[in-house]
């Protein structure tokens, strides 16, 4: 028996083909010495009737391609490893873009890591993970966690097109928010304004420690079962003192239609759903005061879904967050303070500031880029967030930790800027009802907030239309013509709503 061997592998051989064989994977390995000798982990002889199906007659690329694959699974198996997935496939930055986002929406044991190793491989010439993969225990969760991280740091425009591609994707898929995107883009412009207004209103409190106390601790007036009964049916005649609202409850009640369950400190968020002809509402108990105003929510959405007609879904959310600030109001005229409905009535505020974060450079930065081949797509409306974010400094730590905790935090933000707006509906819906809610507080009668929520529960009004319902000039908003659109209908039968 003959042999070819090169510093780390020998190849032995019996014939003339087989030879042709030998000194065609030897010619492979002196190629890429680095990764074959992590490859082979140890073996040092390799016998050609192991590697006997590699073809050396034809020397296009598709067959060097598929020799190499023929190879490394035979080295694989030469190893003991003959059940898992061969990891060596060369992966756009669309797949890596696409598993750092499904890793993040996802839990660790559903995720494996394999494209992301090998990924890292190519950028490192470190074989580390994939080794980890094919010989030891397998890819953890630290050890994607850093793949990720490696791969933000070190190649972040082009996740970030791949990002921007996928936004562009969605924008043009919904019609409503093409259709009044200057519309919309100026709402969440005036959210954005309103909550600052807030944010300095309670910073200005904070010279009194009880408030500051109260904040920081995020106290909310507890409440029993029979009390927030009493304070749903009390808030739901403040908004309807016909009665109907209240029958109607009280219908849902005797219907066991309310599905409770304690939330136990769990991030889960109450919904209304419908399902043919049953309906119902899922409520997660917080046990204080903000259930009251995540029942009503709920029932709104529950109430306005009994139409069969459905209006523009861009005002979806209105109806509901006009309820809970009209229950918030009835929680005031029983005896709350307002520190007390501050705090109570502030996840509302903390969500949509958290997307709005998110949501407004995404959607501008896929609008600019609407037309663009996505090596020109313009980065910049992102990733001038990274530029202007400050971090704190942190006391009682040096210099070297203070870095080191910055650049933590600056890595969050560009994981969570990555985040494709694929619900780009569900994020602007409440914001866009927020403004209309609070528009609508400040400036309208009850009643007639009343007849408007009929109105655009049950027709397809665009945003210019709405706007003029409120007695809002829609140039003032960025529209400058009453636009010639077809809005879309609202045919879901399910709301998961926050609470």
């Amino acid at each position: 028996m003959c042999k070819i061997s090169n510093d780390f592998v020998a190849i032995e051989y019996n014939d003339n083909y087989q030879k042709l064989i030998a000194k065609y994977c030897m010619q492979l390995f002196n190629s890429e010495p680095e990764f074959y000798k992590a490859l082979l982990n140890g073996k040092t002889i390799i016998n050609s009737d192991e590697i006997s199906t590699v073809n050396v007659l034809d020397d296009s690329e598709l067959t060097k391609k598929a020799n190499k694959t023929i190879i490394n699974i035979a080295i694989m198996k030469m190893n003991g490893v003959s059940d898992k997935l061969y990891p060596f496939n060369d992966c756009s930055n669309r797949v890596i873009y696409n598993d750092i986002i499904e890793f993040m929406r996802t839990e660790v044991e559903s995720f494996q890591g394999i494209e992301l190793a090998y990924d890292y491989y190519k950028m490192t010439k470190d074989f580390k993970y994939l080794g980890k993969y094919l010989y030891g225990d397998g890819i953890n969760r630290e050890d994607i966690v850093e793949m990720c991280v490696y791969k933000i740091e070190n190649a972040y425009d082009d996740l970030l097109r791949e990002k921007i591609q996928n936004d562009i994707l969605v924008l043009k898929s919904e019609d409503f928010i093409i259709n009044d995107f200057k519309g919309i883009m100026s709402i969440l412009s005036r959210i954005n304004d309103s909550i600052d207004k807030k944010s300095k209103k309670i910073v200005e409190k904070v010279s009194n420690k009880d408030i500051y106390e109260k904040m920081k601790l995020s106290e909310i007036p507890k409440i029993s079962y029979k009390q927030c009964d009493w304070l749903v049916r009390g808030a739901l005649t403040y908004i309807d003192p016909t009665g109907k609202l209240l029958d109607e409850y009280l219908d849902c009640l005797r219907e066991d239609r309310i599905y409770e369950e304690d939330a136990n400190d769990n991030c889960l968020s109450s919904y209304y759903f419908r399902h043919g002809d049953d309906y119902g509402i899922k409520l997660y108990r917080c046990n204080n005061l903000v259930d009251v105003i995540t029942l009503v929510h709920e029932f709104a959405h529950l109430h306005y879904s009994k139409s069969k007609r459905r209006g523009n879904e861009l005002f979806t959310e209105y109806p509901s967050i006009y309820y809970e600030k009209q229950a918030a109001e009835y929680l005031k005229k029983v005896g709350y303070s307002d520190s007390d409905i501050e705090y109570t009535t502030l996840f509302r505020d903390n969500a949509n500031t958290l997307e709005l974060l998110y949501i407004v450079p995404s959607m501008y930065s896929a609008n600019k880029n609407m037309d663009k081949d996505k090596k020109d797509y313009d980065l910049s409306l992102i990733k001038k967030i990274l530029d202007s974010t400050k971090m704190e400094t942190i006391e009682n730590i040096d210099k070297e930790e203070q870095e080191y905790y910055k650049q933590q935090a600056l890595t969050t933000i560009k994981m969570n800027l990555l985040m494709p707006i694929t619900n780009a509906d569900r994020l602007l819906i409440y914001m866009v009802g927020t403004f209309f809610a609070e528009y609508a507080m400040d400036n309208l009668k009850h009643e007639d907030v009343l007849s408007i929520l009929d109105s655009i529960t049950t027709k397809n009004y665009n945003l210019h239309d709405v706007l003029k319902m409120h007695g809002i000039v829609p140039e003032t908003m960025g529209l400058d013509d009453k636009p010639k659109q077809k809005v879309k209908n609202t045919n879901e039968q399910t709301s998961n709503d926050k609470e």
